[in-house]
């Protein structure tokens, strides 16, 4: 895994937004764009998550940051308008942005 990068990821959570960051893996790196579809480790269990955004850094003092297990298919993505759509409908309307963003993907 290279040190150094990470994705903030949306993962579904009912009743309000959950943004964790994740490590992504070497093999995964150069297919990890925002608005993919992600399996990733959440507790005890797997989850789906959307990623958020990229970033060079996790938030200083974080140990043991999980990676990302895998991507579920190149091809569900959102793109970035749906995205900031997304984030627009849960700003307006005072709903969680994974209800929101989610809402977007037809297997969800």
């Amino acid at each position: 895994m290279d040190k150094g990068y990470f994705a903030d990821v949306l993962v579904q959570k009912s009743g309000r937004t959950a943004i964790f960051t994740y490590a992504i893996p070497t093999e995964l790196a150069d297919q990890i764009k925002s608005g993919l579809v992600v399996k990733v480790p959440l507790r005890e269990h797997s989850t789906f998550g959307v990623i958020w955004k990229l970033k060079p850094y996790a938030v200083r003092g974080i140990k043991n940051i999980k990676a990302i297990d895998k991507v579920i298919d190149p091809d569900l993505k959102l793109t970035s308008l749906q995205l900031n759509l997304a984030k627009w409908m849960s700003d307006y309307f005072v709903a969680p942005l994974n209800a929101c963003v989610f809402s977007f993907l037809p297997i969800f």
